[in-house]
């Protein structure tokens, strides 16, 4: 009789350890699957839709390329000049260099009774450095004042 009993209590026990473990089982692929089901659902719903309500760039402070004076494309094309004077102006040239889309640039420093009064790009049209037309680019920031040669 008391091996009946304690043989009773044995089987329970592991009938109980059973349940438990087909319990942890079921979670396990429960809590899998709503895993798996809610990472296809945000992969198959589209981003959400964003609009600027403040502009990145203000557009009305660039002003259009103008194109430089003829009379001053010799200085410009050539390297070993690193000043002119224009009639407003004395222009001091910085080194040539080629931009990213290839052309060759100099950067040109505006001075007014020896007083620096703003800085603008000169960029020729060709990458030849024999009598290439010559442009001012537009000012990349607000700091860059509008000079220009006349």
């Amino acid at each position: 009789m008391i091996r009946y009993v304690s043989y009773g209590i044995f089987l329970r026990g592991l009938t109980d350890d059973t349940f438990k473990m087909d319990s942890m089982i079921k979670l396990f692929r429960n809590l899998s699957l709503s895993t798996l089901f809610l990472s296809l659902v945000g992969c198959a719903t589209p981003p959400r839709t964003v609009d600027a309500t403040i502009p990145l760039v203000n557009t009305t402070t660039f002003v259009s390329s103008e194109s430089v004076s003829p009379r001053y494309w010799d200085a410009l094309n050539n390297d070993s000049r690193t000043q002119f004077a224009s009639q407003d102006y004395h222009v001091l040239l910085a080194p040539a260099y080629f931009s990213a889309l290839g052309t060759r640039c100099r950067q040109l420093t505006f001075l007014l009774d020896d007083v620096p009064v703003g800085t603008r790009t000169a960029c020729a049209n060709s990458s030849s450095s024999t009598k290439s037309q010559w442009f001012l680019t537009k000012p990349l920031t607000n700091e860059q004042s509008l000079v220009s040669l006349k």
